[in-house]
């Protein structure tokens, strides 16, 4: 009854507004063999124009699911507290992330992609446990499947399906296997590439097009790696462009102002952009090649529009969450709750937005949304944007180098401490805008 009821509110939210504004995301899966940490991993750009608001939750397991399980939640409009899974990995090493495909306006009102995911990451361990569900999976009532889903597991398996059932109640499915990919890689956005299947144009094939040069890219550079996804797909508003220049014909594409003779770098359209007006995070769930490495399974993660919001490291072993990642409110006793989704680093990112003028309006839900970015604005957010996200990730990679050569040394308190202690650090920093308001200040237990 209760997710009836939920189809019932998306149902009401989508005639007011349109499907394609606000179901889209940009996804991709790496294999084992390609990755430069010979770990397989995923990663995903979450498009929603109806809500910004974010959490980062650990799921304890209980007598039906397969194990805990780290999940990324969204909003489905803002400040109504529903949510949807975005995202997530397990105790077994098995994770995936989604994109959807708008098959039918109609029909995707009715979209359980999400439903889809959460049973998956409550019960498969495997690739194999995911197809065994696609194949017996039943859409009751008017309920549809329309999307792409980036799957890995701890046995070499990496993946995506394009997954669609035709306002039908069984699913049709294909895999497309990054082990047996070119380049060891898959992306896609909001369409499939199966024919006969849903096929979109336009911006979804913009995005497409430029995630899968910029992953060529890190390829041929031997730098395939959740970190240089993060910075060089994630956070990226149209890089092979020149917005300042005249006339920049790779901007075309991207700003329709530029074909009509006036480009400005002040107001540069990102509606066909990987990191865009409507994206409310990016993360990279860097997986298990094997069963010994499920412990290490990392979950990196900027909560907020990526191009200018710094990724934070969160661990499935530890079982928990830090405050910054999974609530938003504090007393005068400075005693933290959480009242609904959302968290303090999804406020930051929005506070960090507003006070630098990237846009004139955006993350509200049901009021004009500004899809032009202020680009000169942006490069001085991220001249120190991105040193501070440096500095958590080369800490972070020396805090796990050292445990993987030292596994018995691996507990998930020590995990959550460094965990939290990045989430501090990265928080109060960029809140405010600085970095060094907060000095680094964790040392850990064997230094």
């Amino acid at each position: 009854m209760k997710k009836i009821n939920i189809m019932i509110f998306l149902f009401l939210v989508c005639v007011i507004y349109p499907v394609d504004t606000t179901l889209s995301c940009t996804i991709g899966v790496v294999s084992a063999g390609a990755s430069k940490t010979g770990r397989p991993f995923i990663w995903k750009n979450r498009d929603y124009s109806m809500s910004a608001r974010e959490e980062i939750i650990y799921r304890k397991a209980d007598k039906s699911n397969v194990g805990g399980s780290l999940v990324m939640y969204g909003e489905t409009i803002d400040h109504m507290n529903i949510k949807l899974v975005s995202g997530g990995v397990n105790d077994k090493g098995f994770a995936i992330v989604n994109s959807t495909v708008v098959e039918d306006p109609f029909r995707t009102l009715a979209n359980i992609n999400h439903i889809l995911q959460e049973v998956a990451i409550e019960r498969c361990k495997t690739l194999g446990d995911f197809e065994a569900l696609l194949d017996k999976w039943f859409n009751y009532y008017l309920f549809v499947i329309c999307g792409n889903f980036a799957v890995i597991d701890a046995q070499g398996g990496a993946a995506i399906y394009e997954v669609w059932s035709n306002g039908t109640n069984w699913l049709s499915w294909k895999k497309y296997d990054a082990n047996e990919a070119e380049n060891g890689f898959v992306v896609r956005s909001n369409s499939h590439l199966t024919d006969g299947w849903v096929l979109r144009e336009g911006g979804v094939a913009i995005r497409y097009e430029r995630a899968h040069e910029l992953f060529t890219e890190l390829y041929e550079n031997d730098a395939l790696s959740p970190r240089n996804v993060l910075r060089k797909v994630g956070k990226d508003v149209a890089g092979d462009c020149d917005k300042f220049a005249e006339d920049c014909e790779a901007c075309y594409k991207y700003d329709k102002d530029y074909k009509n003779g006036d480009p400005d770098p002040n107001s540069f359209n990102t509606e066909s952009t990987i990191s865009r007006s409507s994206t409310t995070s990016s993360y990279v769930i860097d997986g298990a090649a094997s069963d010994i490495d499920i412990p290490f399974i990392t979950l990196y993660c900027a909560l907020g529009e990526p191009s200018f919001t710094p990724a934070v490291p969160y661990f499935l072993f530890s079982e928990k969450v830090p405050f910054y990642a999974k609530a938003g409110s504090i007393d005068l006793f400075g005693i933290v709750y959480d009242l609904g989704i959302g968290c303090f680093l999804n406020k930051a990112s929005m506070k960090v937005l507003s006070t630098n003028n990237l846009y004139t309006n955006n993350g509200v839900a049901l009021e004009f949304i500004d899809q032009t970015i202020d680009y000169e604005n942006l490069l001085d957010v991220q001249s120190w944007v991105f040193p501070l996200e440096d500095f958590v990730f080369d800490e972070t990679e020396s805090f796990m180098g050292y445990l993987r050569d030292h596994p018995e040394e691996v507990t998930s308190d020590i995990l959550y401490k460094f965990s939290y202690a990045c989430a501090r650090y990265t928080y109060k920093n960029y809140l405010h805008q600085s970095l060094d308001y907060c000095p680094w200040d964790y040392v850990a237990p064997w230094e």
